[in-house]
């Protein structure tokens, strides 16, 4: 398989999908706060989010959902909790 098929085979998946939304995502973040304000561009920026809501959602449901629960700290206080977890034992 050569590099260009192994990119479309990762555009065509799941993780494939989320990244271009991570991009896109964050690509719009970053355009957004370009001054002066005349330098932005308004036009991509808008097709952007379009594209963005549309056609790859992932990383903005996640993002925002993050927001509503507590910021990014939510996710580290997660992985502790989880760590700290201890898995059932099975008995025989």
């Amino acid at each position: 398989m050569d590099k260009k098929e192994m990119a479309a085979e990762l555009f065509n998946s799941w993780r494939g999908q989320y990244i271009i939304s991570q991009a896109l995502y964050k690509a719009i973040q970053v355009m957004e706060k370009v001054e002066p304000p005349v330098m932005r561009e308004l036009s991509n920026i808008e097709d952007m989010k379009l594209i963005m809501e549309q056609l790859f959602p992932m990383f903005m449901a996640i993002a925002k959902a993050q927001e509503s629960v507590g910021g990014p700290d939510f996710w580290k206080r997660m992985d502790i909790v989880q760590s700290n977890i201890q898995p059932e034992k099975e008995e025989a």
